[in-house]
């Protein structure tokens, strides 16, 4: 058991130390730089933004590819094929993506960060159908609908607190 143990903590820690050597850039470039677990990549290269982790559905790879939230805009891939990027790219299906349950995860995670803005939202969804907006001197609370989505979120001063899916 002991042996067993250890086996899988060198493992854990070997591929920890090797995840950096296997962060690309969408473009196929190695990444050069500090990084070396995805939440560090997604501080460096999304620059805290949120982050969709995408686990392309191909037999006997464990890729991942990160894409900027609500969108189909790559940010990091890691792989140990570097030559099937561009394939891992284009397994994402945004469309279905929206409309899943791994969205919801997505955004309840976001939610749970603190993550989730106005600004972004505005910048990577656009205009929310409806908006509906009720404050204090203090407070500001707002309801954003998204009629493509079935989505209503809910701001408290400029961060999203919570979401209802209602379609």
């Amino acid at each position: 058991m002991k042996r067993a143990v250890v086996l899988l903590l060198l493992f854990v820690c070997a591929t920890v130390s090797n995840a950096q050597n296997l962060f690309y850039y969408p473009d196929g470039k190695k990444y050069i730089g500090k990084a070396k677990t995805i939440n560090d990549i997604n501080k460096e290269l999304a620059k805290g933004l949120p982050v969709y982790k995408h686990f392309p559905r191909i037999k006997d790879d464990y890729s991942a590819v990160g894409f900027k939230m609500f969108t189909d805009i790559p940010i990091w891939v890691i792989t140990e094929h570097p030559k099937r990027i561009k394939e891992y790219i284009n397994s994402f299906d945004l469309s279905e993506f929206l409309h899943s349950w791994e969205f919801e995860f997505e955004i309840e995670m976001c939610i749970e960060k603190g993550n989730l803005t106005d600004i972004y939202l505005l910048e990577s969804l656009g205009r929310p159908d409806k908006k509906t907006k009720l404050g204090t001197a203090k407070i500001t609370l707002e309801e954003w609908y998204y009629s493509n989505f079935g989505i209503s979120f809910y701001l408290t001063d400029g961060i999203v607190t919570s979401y209802i899916k209602v379609g």
